[in-house]
């Protein structure tokens, strides 16, 4: 199983700083996170796949670690500095 999603922001000041590319794997799953900018669009894609359905009780703290990692990439976010900003 794979879920894969990709969003283009437009806007983004070229000060704000964008999360580093996240790309960690164990045995049955991977989770790649990747950012870039191109001018003030900041473009995002996250991956994460699962190639297997069973998991042991013996494997258990690696799933843990699955969902830890899917967790912390869902949790990235672009800072922007808006202390100058106008209403």
């Amino acid at each position: 199983m794979t879920i894969r999603h990709e969003t283009t922001v437009t806007g983004v000041p070229e000060t704000a700083a964008l999360p580093p590319s996240l790309a960690l794997s164990g045995p049955g799953w991977s989770v790649n996170l990747e950012t870039r900018r191109d001018g003030s669009v900041v473009l995002g894609s996250a991956e994460v796949r699962l190639s297997r359905r069973r998991f042991t009780s013996a494997e258990f703290s690696e799933l843990r670690r699955f969902w830890s990692t899917v967790t912390a990439a869902a949790g990235v976010a672009v800072a922007l500095d808006t202390s100058g900003a106008e209403p």
